[in-house]
């Protein structure tokens, strides 16, 4: 018990240092319809927020909000549990920041070289500009902005992100987003509305935080769909259900065409202003299809992660970055960029 009280403490401060003026963007998940925002209460040595709407009281783990719908937020009990194990066991919370490897999810050559062509469409953001990151994961462009706050469900990710950054990070949920209207200049999702069959309902939350850019990164299944998830396009084709597998290469069971993203997106509030495809390397092709061969049966989130300390590795994105530049191009690409702004008229 002791190392949870002392350790909160500490994270009273880190809450306030990290958020600052990002809080007051924050609302409760169910109200997020109202204008109340969220209250900041510290009581024996645990942390929330009070929405203002509604008096719900949201919890504060490790400086991380606990934002999920009432009707779920009864795991926060067991995230407890696993936060004042990993406390004890490590002996540094989450502001312990790591300078191991800062992109560590990208030990894999295909999410490195994809993710350095994904930056290219993020330059034209201003340096002030609020970039919310929504199923974050690691929180690879967590470094990238000064005004990052990164957005996901699992407390896991999270809670890694967070201990190699310095930046904010909620645990949410993408329908429920629990930032105001037109608070956020700029939304980011990359790789999240193909695992989930509510893609609609996750844009037009999206839209209704979002009041400049948008930036979508999707797989397209009239690319080389085959590579990104063979399983899954051999299900589809022979007319099958897809299934959510959730390992490395597999798991994508909402795979729509170009055409029909871009039409999700417009019905649901945005336009596309711009559009950009990733993966058009044949090296990237042929790594990408040993990779999703090597570690279908793993978790893709967690193998870099358990390597991100071996020193043999420090020079693995200076090697890349050489692959990288010589690969050659082809047209075909599975993973498109769009890029959109709101639209003027409200989402219902």
């Amino acid at each position: 018990m002791q190392a949870e009280s002392s350790y909160t403490q500490t994270a009273q401060s880190l809450f306030q240092k990290v958020w600052g003026r990002h809080v007051d963007l924050l609302c409760c998940p169910d109200c997020r319809g109202q204008s109340a925002g969220l209250y900041y209460k510290q009581d024996s040595g645990r942390e929330a927020l009070i929405c203002g709407n509604c008096n719900f009281e949201f919890p504060i783990i490790n400086d991380i909000p606990i934002l999920l719908p009432k009707g779920r937020i009864g795991i926060v009990d067991e995230i407890r549990k696993i936060a004042v194990r990993d406390v004890r066991s490590s002996g540094v919370g989450a502001s312990g920041a790591s300078d191991s490897m800062a992109d560590w999810k990208y030990l894999s050559f295909q999410y490195y070289s994809r993710f350095c062509e994904f930056k290219k469409s993020m330059v034209d953001l201003r340096p002030q500009d609020i970039v919310l990151d929504i199923g974050c994961a690691g929180g690879s462009i967590a470094d990238d902005f000064e005004n990052y706050i990164g957005l996901d469900t699992s407390w896991k990710l999270i809670s890694f992100a967070r201990h190699h950054s310095d930046k904010p990070f909620v645990l949410a949920d993408a329908q429920a987003i629990p930032f105001k209207a037109d608070s956020i200049d700029c939304a980011v999702s990359r790789n999240l509305l193909e695992h989930t069959i509510n893609d609609r309902e996750i844009i037009r939350e999206i839209r209704r935080v979002c009041r400049s850019n948008g930036i979508f990164e999707l797989p397209c299944s009239d690319g080389v769909s085959f590579l990104i998830d063979p399983i899954n396009t051999i299900r589809i084709r022979a007319g099958l259900s897809p299934k959510p597998f959730f390992s490395y290469g597999f798991g994508h069971i909402n795979m729509q065409t170009e055409k029909e993203w871009e039409k999700r997106l417009t019905e649901n509030g945005f336009k596309v202003i711009g559009k950009k495809y990733l993966g058009r390397g044949i090296i990237f092709k042929l790594i990408t299809f040993l990779e999703c061969a090597l570690f279908s049966y793993g978790d893709n989130d967690d193998i870099p992660a358990r390597l991100v300390e071996r020193k043999s590795l420090r020079f693995i994105h200076m090697i890349y970055d050489f692959v990288y530049k010589l690969d050659p191009k082809t047209k075909k690409s599975w993973s498109r960029v769009f890029i959109v702004t709101p639209k003027k008229q409200d989402v219902a």
